[in-house]
């Protein structure tokens, strides 16, 4: 897929997430083990370093109350931040969307982790994951906005795979 598909997809609401995310995440999984930056993301930061497309798809998530797809958003949204690592120059596009992401959207982030869904738990967990690993500040605004005491976080952690 190349960017100018990838960019249709996106715009249009009825292909955004499947096939459009889901292409997105599959070559940004499969540069992540090559360990190099993958086109796609980094047209997509040149494009749009806001990320207003991605937050009004996790928000018509979000407005529909279905959350049946956020898990593909939140996996765009880690894919993102754990290529950061081997470009340089996403760093400051990156940190600004990772302090949005826990100042705004750190609830959906709780709700997809004390899910029953599985999907949406593996999203989110990804997603803590490269949020914490981002830098210190991020690690602990996390620590600061999620309750991990709570009973639903026990509950994930007796599930198996």
């Amino acid at each position: 897929m190349d960017f100018k598909q990838l960019l249709g997809h996106l715009n249009d609401p009825a292909t955004a997430l499947t096939p459009g995310l889901v292409e997105f995440n599959t070559d940004g999984r499969r540069h992540e083990a090559e360990k190099q930056s993958s086109p796609l993301t980094q047209a997509l930061l040149k494009d749009d370093p806001d990320f207003i497309r991605l937050f009004k798809l996790w928000d018509d998530q979000k407005s529909k109350r279905q959350y049946q797809e956020v898990h593909l958003v939140m996996d765009a949204f880690s894919t993102i931040i754990r290529q950061s690592q081997f470009d340089a120059t996403f760093d400051v596009a990156v940190t600004s969307m990772v302090r949005k992401l826990v100042a705004e959207y750190h609830r959906g982030i709780g709700m997809a982790l004390a899910s029953n869904r599985f999907t949406h738990m593996k999203a989110s967990v990804r997603l803590v994951t490269a949020l914490v690993s981002h830098d210190r500040a991020t690690a602990r605004s996390i620590l600061h906005h999620l309750d991990l005491n709570s009973p639903a976080f026990y509950n994930m952690s007796k599930k198996r795979n």
